[in-house]
């Protein structure tokens, strides 16, 4: 019997802290406890793209279930943004959402036209997980917490982990997404493989003191693929709408209802005080909506107004609509950029447009820039840009050397003491 308490408290930290071992292989269907192979069934769709443009996408079918499990949730995945545990070791797509509807939207998380998500059923008996989480929290064995067991045999208060994100009793674990809490505050990933990893430590150890009669049933469906497309009939009838602006501590930011399906747009600017010039901005990308404007370009104290019109096509000609209505603002006095504080200098923040991008990329940031670089999803460094030619805090990358996907920029700053880097996600379509 004390043979056994080691091995009850390695399966007790590794069934929540597993996942800093090493990847289990996920396969198309996964089962245990018994299950026929294929038992979690194969998903389909009548919805093979969806727009992020905030609608829903239709819950799936599920067919050939049978596995016979009460409880079953979908699990979304982002498949370009691949996720590592503390070791460095890659555990699969992140998951972008849990739910028991099936139901889901891509705008909501942060996904758009060009990406795709990753649908998975799983199906398991949230009972047998309450009562796993119940006996490690509250159970003993030989008048021993079993958390003690975990804590002196691991060094790890396995139990104080858990609390940490409010499981406190089995019945806190009310499904998948307190459990990947529980794998994030051990170090781990939030990937479905980590969820399944974590179960079959589990399940290693069945039968032993504490844990009572597991193992843990499981069965995940096939993967589902879904792409996101939003294209649009573009119309040049009706111009965009809703031109308004917002004023920052360093920047005026401009911002629009663009026609649906149009690849660029154009600002006509004129400044009203002092009576001045009339300048142009030319947007190129899917459906602009916004622009920032550093003050130190537009003059302190100065009124300006705006309108902006968009266009179906550029290529080999210009299709575009009519003019806006207008949109006035002004330039706080003393705001620019060369006259604000250190302190507030030194925070601005990191912005690009447009985004998703295509052919370049607008990147606008604060005084202080040493370097800029361009990571994949993989974590790979694909670009480094010096900021010698740049004016006013702006200039334009190219992005030709770049497939389409998902992407993060990260500005390295010199003489901060706060936030010596900055980071923005933004997308290649």
């Amino acid at each position: 019997m004390i043979i056994t308490l080691p091995r009850l408290s390695f399966a007790l930290c590794m069934a929540l802290a597993g996942n800093l071992i090493g990847p289990a292989t996920l396969n198309a269907q996964v089962q245990n406890c018994g299950l026929a192979a294929g038992s979690g069934g194969t998903l389909s769709t009548s919805q093979p793209t969806i727009c992020a443009d905030g609608s829903l996408w239709a819950p799936p079918t599920v067919s050939g279930y049978t596995a016979g499990l009460p409880n079953r949730e979908y699990v979304f995945q982002d498949p370009s943004d691949i996720v590592y545990n503390e070791d460095s070791s890659a555990f699969g797509p992140r998951i972008l959402a849990i739910n028991s509807t099936g139901a889901f939207d891509p705008q909501a998380a942060g996904l758009a036209d060009g990406d795709q998500f990753i649908v998975t059923a799983v199906t398991y008996d949230l009972a047998d997980l309450q009562s796993f989480a119940q006996t490690l929290l509250n159970g003993s064995f030989l008048f021993t917490p079993c958390c003690t067991f975990a804590e002196l045999v691991q060094g790890i208060d396995v139990c104080s982990v858990y609390n940490s994100v409010g499981i406190f009793n089995g019945s806190d674990v009310t499904g998948l997404g307190p459990w990947v809490n529980s794998i994030l505050a051990f170090g781990g990933a939030d990937a479905l493989d980590n969820i399944i990893y974590s179960w079959d430590q589990i399940n290693l150890q069945a039968g032993q003191p504490c844990t009572g009669s597991l193992p843990l049933c499981y069965a995940t469906s096939t993967d589902l693929t879904v792409d996101i497309v939003c294209s649009f009939t573009c119309s040049t009838a009706t111009p965009p709408s809703n031109p308004i602006h917002t004023n920052s501590a360093t920047r005026v930011t401009l911002s629009w209802d663009p026609i649906p399906g149009s690849v660029a747009c154009q600002l006509g600017a004129q400044r009203l005080t002092p009576p001045g010039p009339s300048p142009t901005q030319n947007l190129i990308g899917a459906a602009p909506t916004t622009t920032n404007i550093p003050y130190s370009l537009l003059g302190a104290g100065t009124t300006w107004r705006y309108r902006v019109r968009c266009a179906c096509s550029i290529t080999p000609t210009v299709d575009a609509t009519g003019f806006s209505v207008w949109d006035t603002f002004s330039v706080p006095v003393a705001r620019e950029m060369q006259e604000l504080p250190e302190a507030v200098a030194a925070s601005a923040t990191l912005n690009i447009w447009p985004n998703p991008a295509s052919t370049q990329l607008t990147v606008e940031t604060g005084f202080g820039l040493s370097s800029l670089e361009i990571m994949d999803g993989l974590g790979r460094l694909r670009q480094v840009i010096q900021p010698q030619a740049w004016t006013d805090g702006v200039q334009t990358i190219a992005l030709d050397n770049l497939e389409p996907g998902i992407y993060l920029l990260v500005a390295r700053y010199e003489g901060r003491s706060g936030n010596p880097t900055e980071t923005i996600r933004f997308s290649v379509q």
